[in-house]
C-alpha cells in the first residue's frame, strides 16, 4: 500500500513539474511573442520617420533652391542681360554686383550640401553636429543660445544620428521661421538604450487644440 502510494506521489509530483514546464515555457513564448511584436511596432514607426524626414529635407532642399539660391541667380541674370556695353561703369557696376551674387549662391549651395550631408555627421558626430548648427543662429547675434548634453554615453546607430540630427533641425527652423524667440535651449542626455532631446524656446507658441489636422505639415 505505502508503495502505491509512494508511486502516486511521484506520479503527482512529476505531472506538476511537467505542468510547470508547460507554462513556464508558455509565458516565455508569450513574453517573446510581445517583444516582438514591439519591436516590429517600433521598426515599424522606424521606418515612417525615415520617410517623413527625408520628405521634408528634400522639401527644405527645394525651398532653399527655389527661394534662395535661385532667387540670387535669377537677380545676376538679370544684371547681366540688362548691361549696356555703351554705359561703361554701369556695366562692370552690374558685373561686380552679378559676381558676387554668384558667389554668395556657391557658398549657399556649399552650405545645403553640408548640411544635408549625413556623412558629415557620421564624422563629426551628433552632439557637434548640433552644436554646429546653435553655433549659426548664435553668430546672427538674434539669439541667446543654451546647450547641455552627456549624450556621449549613449551607443546608437549613425542612421540614428541622422535622424535625430534632422528632428532637431527641423525644430529650430521652425523656431526661427515662427516663433519670435531670442532664446533656445537644447538638452541632449542619456536613458538607458534612448536619447532623450528638449529644446525649448521663449518664443510665442501655439495652441495645439486650434492646429487644423489639413494644415499640419510633415516636419
Amino acid at each position: 500500500m505505502e508503495e502505491i502510494i509512494q508511486i502516486i506521489a511521484i506520479a503527482i509530483v512529476f505531472i506538476l513539474l511537467i505542468i510547470f514546464i508547460a507554462v513556464f515555457f508558455f509565458i516565455f513564448y508569450k513574453k517573446k511573442k510581445e517583444q516582438q511584436e514591439i519591436l516590429q511596432l517600433r521598426e515599424k514607426a522606424f521606418a515612417q520617420a525615415q520617410i517623413e524626414i527625408q520628405e521634408q529635407t528634400l522639401t527644405n532642399i527645394s525651398q532653399e533652391l527655389h527661394d534662395n539660391i535661385g532667387q540670387t541667380l535669377t537677380v545676376a541674370k538679370l544684371n547681366l542681360s540688362t548691361i549696356q556695353l555703351e554705359n561703361k561703369e554701369e556695366s562692370l557696376q552690374k558685373i561686380d554686383t552679378s559676381k558676387q551674387l554668384i558667389t554668395q549662391s556657391l557658398v549657399n549651395i556649399r552650405d545645403l550640401a553640408k548640411s544635408m550631408l549625413g556623412e558629415k555627421i557620421a564624422e563629426i558626430g551628433l552632439q557637434q553636429a548640433i552644436q554646429n548648427e546653435l553655433k549659426i543662429l548664435e553668430n546672427t547675434g538674434l539669439y541667446k543660445i543654451k546647450f547641455s548634453a552627456d549624450y556621449f554615453l549613449v551607443n546608437i546607430t549613425q542612421q540614428h544620428e541622422l535622424i535625430a540630427f534632422r528632428i532637431i533641425q527641423e525644430t529650430l527652423h521652425n523656431i526661427v521661421k515662427h516663433a519670435e524667440a531670442n532664446t533656445i535651449d537644447v538638452g541632449i542626455k542619456h536613458m538607458r538604450e534612448q536619447i532623450i532631446i528638449t529644446i525649448t524656446d521663449n518664443g510665442k507658441g501655439f495652441n495645439a487644440n486650434k492646429l487644423n489636422e489639413n494644415s499640419i505639415g510633415i516636419g
